[in-house]
């Protein structure tokens, strides 16, 4: 594993709240990463939804979590750790940080960069990271840029984009993990979740996609009504797949999740055709929460958060069938918008 090496100021704090003062949160350079995210619950009571590291060297430790970070070049995991750019039919090997694949941009992706700040407001901030040609195996020198935004009425803004100067893939996502009762409570069995999805990719035991899609319904995938999350979780073991969004969903949420207990409901609108849902089957107790959270002495437990990672299909760079764009050319941009909408509710 390469050792990180950023500049201290990349780990500072940059506080964002939206002008009505309905949401607000942290966010450092390192992995242009969201810390903390702080919304009401029904009783007026600020809650941090999101998980993270009080002591952010920790953001640099091996193996990553992802802990809110922006995720590039490539979200997911990639196959065999390669794939040949269409143009000029070459085959390129990348970073095999995931057993003989390649997972989140490699060794040293997106997430554990310093980017730059472009432009800061009391609401809004623009990261932006420029990419060599060749970094974890990868053609071209990219530019990337991301967005943040806390709007009124509890919103939270996201807005990725991407150029090049040689064609190369570009799926990017932002890697939050979501509690939405502040941890006040230790599970997620009792969150009702509700998914605007069709289909989940078929994968292997190594999570890597067969070509093939599974019709979620009548199965412990089916969200398109709203339905227990907690069962889910106990028929299948824990989530870790890639939904497809129904071709019909058009401006609609696309994801909804709230906690009975909290009262937080939070909503998903986003203009990607898929999401990889994660129930944190990976945490293991061995990381302390943070002290919005109840740490250190408590710490993050397996199931106990969610990510709702807006994206392309996984592994889509290898997947000529699909016809999904993922691969950039010069002159085009890439783009890529989601919003995460809070509100306390009395129903799901």
């Amino acid at each position: 594993m390469p050792a990180v090496d950023v500049p201290k100021e990349a780990l500072e704090t940059i506080s964002l709240e939206a002008q009505d003062g309905s949401i607000r949160g942290n966010f450092m350079r390192l992995g242009a990463c969201v810390t903390d995210l702080l919304v009401k619950d029904k009783n007026g009571e600020w809650l941090d939804v999101v998980t993270g590291h009080d002591d952010r060297a920790k953001y640099l430790e091996d193996p990553p979590v992802y802990f809110g970070a922006c995720i590039g070049r490539v979200g997911n995991r990639i196959q065999k750790s390669q794939f040949t750019v269409p143009s000029t039919g070459k085959t390129h090997k990348v970073s095999q940080n995931h057993g003989k694949h390649s997972l989140h941009g490699g060794f040293v992706g997106y997430d554990r960069k310093a980017w730059s700040i472009v432009k800061q407001s009391k609401d809004s901030i623009t990261f932006e990271l420029e990419d060599a040609d060749g970094t974890e195996g990868y053609p071209g020198n990219v530019k990337a840029t991301v967005s943040y935004t806390l709007a009124n009425n509890g919103k939270w803004q996201i807005s990725m984009g991407a150029t090049t100067d040689q064609e190369t893939p570009i799926s990017m996502t932002q890697h939050v993990f979501f509690n939405l009762d502040g941890y006040k409570e230790e599970t997620m069995s009792h969150y009702r979740f509700g998914m605007l999805a069709d289909k989940v990719v078929a994968v292997d035991d190594e999570l890597i996609p067969t070509g093939k899609f599974d019709d979620v319904k009548g199965t412990p995938f089916d969200f398109q009504q709203t339905a227990d999350l907690g069962s889910s979780i106990e028929k299948t073991g824990g989530l870790d797949h890639c939904f497809v969004y129904q071709k019909d969903a058009g401006q609609k949420a696309k994801m909804s999740l709230w906690s009975p207990k909290s009262g937080v409901r939070m909503e998903v609108h986003s203009d990607q055709i898929a999401a990889q849902v994660y129930t944190a089957v990976g945490f293991d107790g061995s990381i302390p929460r943070k002290a919005s959270q109840g740490g250190p002495s408590k710490t993050y437990g397996k199931m106990s958060a969610i990510a709702l990672e807006q994206q392309s299909l996984i592994d889509g760079v290898n997947q000529p069938d699909w016809k999904v764009k993922q691969f950039l050319k010069p002159g085009e941009e890439y783009k890529w918008e989601a919003t995460y909408s809070f509100a306390v509710a009395d129903k799901a």
